[in-house]
């Protein structure tokens, strides 16, 4: 039921509110007048456009994203139903006096496994304090960010940190200021994995304990409940590497510890899509990391509470061909308690119990592992300090993967191993994980407030745990240096390599190659770059895919975070860009800025490169190729990376493993999410 409510004459003049689209500005004011007198109500997409927009072609659901990623709504989980909570609507709404009580349950930070998923665990983390409160959105006055940090080098790397333990059990994640909330879109083909949040503990002026909440709606203004504001983290490769790291050794629930799990794996075989032909798999990856999809299944997976059982799951697999025998490549992975030497940031990898004989090499083999991942930053709450238990069970040439305890609960994997024909290995990582349950404070705010960063999580992941590989089994020699002309690799595939890759297609989601790494050419020295093919079928016209990838100034309507984009054409027939980007920290937003030329090759190809700005190399081509009158194949092939004298946030990625090569396979399928929703929407 609607209820009468107040809106003040600022509404309309704030600044920040008007960077959202005109449907969602007035979805926000609508969704105060479904709200119960304390600013709650359910999370049903449809019901709402049916209370608000009954004659209007909306999608609502993508609306109350855009809400809840710009901080003015709340978007939580509890018992398995979705609510919203207006934030600070207590602090700027005066409900009349006989609205009857609210009785959806408020936000709470306890563990999914007991019944409720919220979108802060407050056991672990800590962030770091404000000291001036933020207007709400509900005021619409204005909305500066005075008292901000310091965000100098020094500061940072000093600053005091408040412990998540002393908020107490009401408090939820604190709100970005909507100006500096970005979604993961990204115009830059090799995108910063290093932009870092401040979290900002911003409680309501109107401070009163959690058991406010529970007080009847009155005529005067109430005290809100003591709550923090939903911290939006954006652009998270480090946590994306956290996620891979997690994720390579893949997912499960709260098993006991030290106790197997009976199960049968549903990972499908990396094969599947090649007729059981390991060959087939390694003609179309040559020398390059091969990604693509599985066919969509239904999976049932064992846990304590009872089975749980998952509908259209798709597996993701990446493959590569190294030069090793197959016992090779056996001992290297059946050795786990060796992985923390494999793969960079693992500091323990411990075998706590085994079954099975481990000298048959065709045996069954049962262990238990416990992993410990740790990837430092220089801000406390962001790093990344976890245990992991796993089981792994290993049939002649696979090992199946059950994680017992990760930040991400629910999900399998399985490597593979094959013989060639020409002596070399076939090896392959076939896995899922359930992305909508995560646990821990880290992973469960970035997945919350950025869903799209889902579609990256996959190749994130099979990047890290085969370019580890690839260093392993097939280290680099440094290639003689390319000019700028020869530099981007061009994808040239045979009629039957192009078929399967419409047939992988065609399954849903990305293709992808990540070649081996190339030298450029410059003044100072040879810079090693390395490039990802990413291909993906648009459901569009060709005409609307050159709008989309091969004109700069559409950029800021398909990504929320660039700003600005300057285009002037040259006397070539290129354009040079000066993209305006706005990196949103949280508590407050660093500028930054790309100098790209685009310029088109041929009528369906468009070379471009960076030519200044704080990311020094970007190189790239975007290939379309019509299928249709109304689809289009679309290939970008990208790489760069970070010049000698960053911005001080964006050094920080270098201390991360893979960050050039992983920020550049991770961004490609949200950049084809978010052009497709783009173009469907025109």
């Amino acid at each position: 039921m609607a209820r009468a409510r107040n809106i003040k004459p600022s509404f309309f003049m704030n600044d920040e509110l008007v960077e959202l689209c005109f449907a969602a500005r007035l979805l926000f004011i609508g969704l105060w007048t479904l709200a119960d007198c304390e600013g709650y109500l359910e999370d049903r997409p449809k019901r709402i456009k049916m209370s608000l927009f009954p004659a209007d072609q909306l999608d609502v659901d993508a609306l109350l994203g855009d809400l809840a990623t710009a901080g003015f709504i709340q978007r939580y989980t509890v018992a398995g139903v979705r609510y919203i909570h207006v934030v600070n609507f207590s602090k700027h709404q005066n409900p009349h006096h006989k609205e009857a009580l609210s009785v959806i349950p408020k936000p709470v930070s306890q563990d999914e496994d007991v019944g409720l998923s919220v979108v802060d665990d407050a056991r672990t983390g800590a962030i770091m304090p404000m000291s001036k409160d933020k207007d709400s959105a509900m005021d619409m006055g204005h909305m500066d960010l005075k008292g901000r940090l310091d965000m100098t080098e020094d500061n940072l790397s000093h600053a005091p940190v408040l412990s998540r333990a002393n908020l107490g059990h009401a408090s939820v994640l604190p709100q970005t200021d909507p100006a500096d909330s970005l979604i993961p879109d990204s115009l830059n083909l090799i995108p910063d994995p290093y932009n870092l949040i401040l979290d900002s503990l911003i409680p309501d002026s109107h401070d009163a304990s959690p058991d406010s909440a529970l007080h009847a709606c009155s005529h005067r203004k109430r005290a809100a409940p003591y709550h923090s504001k939903l911290s939006v983290l954006r652009r998270i490769s480090p946590t994306l590497l956290s996620l891979g790291l997690a994720s390579v050794l893949l997912t499960s629930a709260h098993a006991e510890p030290l106790k197997f799990v009976a199960w049968s794996d549903p990972t499908p075989s990396a094969l599947q899509p090649f007729d059981g032909n390991p060959d087939a798999v390694a003609d179309m990856a040559g020398q390059s990391l091969f990604f693509y999809p599985q066919a969509r299944k239904t999976v049932t997976l064992p846990y304590t509470r009872g089975p749980k059982s998952y509908a259209n799951v798709q597996y993701y697999t990446g493959a590569i061909v190294v030069s090793a025998s197959t016992d090779q490549v056996a001992k290297a992975l059946s050795d786990f308690s060796g992985y923390q030497k494999l793969f960079p940031k693992m500091t323990e990898s411990t075998v706590q119990a085994q079954e099975g004989d481990v000298n048959d090499p065709n045996g069954s083999v049962k262990s238990l592992v416990k992993y410990h991942l740790l990837i430092k930053i220089p801000f406390p709450f962001l790093t990344f300090d976890e245990d992991v238990l796993i089981q792994h069970e290993r049939k002649n040439n696979s090992i199946s993967t059950l994680i017992l305890k990760s930040p991400i609960q629910y999900g399998t994997g399985r490597f593979e191993w094959f013989p060639l024909k020409n002596g070399k290995t076939l090896v392959t990582l076939t896995q899922w994980g359930d992305l909508d349950h995560p646990v821990g404070f880290l992973v469960s705010t970035v997945l919350s407030a950025m869903p799209e960063i889902k579609q990256a999580i996959p190749s994130g992941i099979e990047g890290f745990v085969l370019e580890s590989l690839r260093q392993r089994f097939n280290p680099d020699t440094q290639q003689a240096p390319l000019p700028l002309s020869n530099i981007v690799p061009t994808m040239t595939l045979t009629s039957s390599q192009e078929a399967t890759l419409y047939k992988l297609i065609q399954q849903g989601g990305t293709v992808q190659f990540s070649h081996r790494p190339v030298w450029l050419a410059t003044a100072a020295r040879p810079e090693k770059l390395y490039f990802v093919s990413s291909f993906y079928h648009m459901p569009a016209s060709l005409d609307q895919m050159k709008e989309a990838f091969a004109t700069p100034k559409n950029f800021p309507e398909i990504y929320r975070q660039v700003r600005k984009v300057t285009s002037t054409p040259q006397p070539d027939g290129s354009t040079q860009n000066d993209v305006k980007i706005a990196l949103g920290l949280g508590i407050l937003s660093i500028p930054m800025h790309l100098n790209l030329i685009y310029k088109a090759e041929s009528e369906l190809a468009t070379r471009l490169y960076s030519t200044g700005g704080d990311i020094e190399f970007v190189q790239g081509r975007i290939t379309l190729k019509p299928t249709s009158n109304k689809t289009t194949l679309v290939n970008i092939t990208a790489g760069g990376k970070l010049g000698e004298h960053p911005p001080f946030l964006l050094k920080l990625g270098k201390s991360l493993p893979y960050y050039d090569y992983l920020s550049t396979a991770g961004t490609a399928p949200v950049i084809f999410e978010k052009a497709r929703v783009w173009v469907s929407k025109k």
